[in-house]
């Protein structure tokens, strides 16, 4: 406990004074995150005018701090107007884009499970459910909107709407696991003949989930000071790794 303890206050401590701000690193976080939006653009070309006045706005921002003397303090207004582009609809789009992206997965994990299990547990109407808000958000994805309140709009309902049946799929594959615990399916994955499975099954789900718990946290110190700082250059990848799904 003491160790780690000690190990998480030298890495914050570390951190804190390797990731000094400076104009030149905020200056390639900048080209980076322009890269990302206009790839974004590209794949919703409906949202093209909202996007492109966000990152016009954002670099106005950027340019007006040319005169800033003090370097770390132009460095911090660059970070500015970095962090509010990353905020505007490409934040919206790119959470869209992945809470649509999951859901699909799971959703054909819960219709796959329906063809093996066979359907007692009335999941073939939920997969549909599923679908029928993927098709709704690939639909809005590919509309796009004419302004920035109306692709606010659209998207958050988007978000919000797959969020929803997200919830309801991810119950659904935690009641079909235990349908197969609870049947000795599991006993083909692990080698242990019926509650022994299970056992080691849920044993082993137990410290996956404790090592994931562990490695977000790292991560999440990490991101921060990251973010703060804006010299290391872990940021896109732990951004990736902590995204909410």
């Amino acid at each position: 406990m003491f160790a780690r303890i000690s190990f998480t206050l030298s890495l914050l401590t570390c951190l804190a004074v390797s990731c000094k701000k400076t104009v030149e690193w905020e200056a390639k976080n900048w080209g980076r995150t322009v890269a990302e939006a206009q790839r974004t653009l590209a794949l919703h070309p409906g949202f093209s005018a909202v996007l492109n006045a966000e990152i016009e706005t954002a670099l106005a921002a950027y340019g007006a701090n040319a005169s800033i003397a003090e370097e770390e303090s132009r460095a911090e207004a660059r970070a500015s107007a970095r962090q509010t582009l990353q905020g505007g609809i490409f934040k919206l789009l790119t959470q869209v884009t992945q809470h649509r992206d999951k859901l699909t997965q799971d959703a054909m994990r819960v219709s796959g499970s329906t063809r093996s299990l066979g359907d007692a547990l009335g999941k073939g109407a939920l997969v549909a459910q599923a679908n029928q808000a993927v098709a709704d958000a690939e639909k809005v994805l590919k509309t796009g909107a004419p302004d920035s309140v109306a692709a606010h709009a659209v998207l958050a309902k988007a978000s919000w709407d797959l969020g929803l049946v997200q919830s309801v799929i991810t119950e659904a594959l935690a009641e079909i696991q235990a349908k197969r615990v609870g049947s000795g399916q599991g006993a083909s994955r692990s080698g242990y003949p019926g509650s022994r499975a299970a056992a080691a099954d849920q044993d082993s789900t137990s410290r996956e989930e404790a090592s994931g718990k562990e490695t977000i946290t790292a991560n999440q110190v990490h991101l921060l000071w990251s973010e703060e700082s804006g010299q290391c250059d872990q940021v896109p990848r732990l951004r990736r790794q902590l995204t909410i799904s």
